[in-house]
């Protein structure tokens, strides 16, 4: 539950990860998808560039990361994960929490 409402928030802060298609192709569902943590998207297989910053997201957990980003406010808690997708939704979080520290830093 926190991994989706800090996510919800940054989103709605103006940080939402594009999760639509893959950010290079465009292609929109393919069985494999990665998410990039250096700059927030989606990149198909084809398009991944193979760097530690990427990782491999489950459907559940691409679909969990959709539905936050979109859903009904009222409705937001409503869906239920297995143990690894919430894994890769905290990952997820704590990618956008380091990427607005960053940001904050101006040494």
């Amino acid at each position: 539950m926190k991994a989706a409402f800090e996510l919800r928030l940054l989103c709605l802060a103006g940080y939402e990860p594009l999760l639509d298609a893959c950010a290079d192709c465009g292609e929109e569902e393919q069985e494999k998808q990665r998410f990039s943590t250096a700059d927030g998207v989606l990149r198909c297989d084809d398009c991944a560039q193979g760097t530690k910053e990427e990782f491999q997201l489950t459907g559940p957990a691409l679909s969990a990361m959709r539905y936050i980003s979109s859903a009904d406010a009222r409705r937001l808690f409503s869906f239920t994960l297995e143990e690894n997708a919430l894994d890769l939704l905290e990952q997820v979080r704590l990618w956008l929490v380091n990427l607005q520290v960053k940001k904050l830093d101006f040494q």
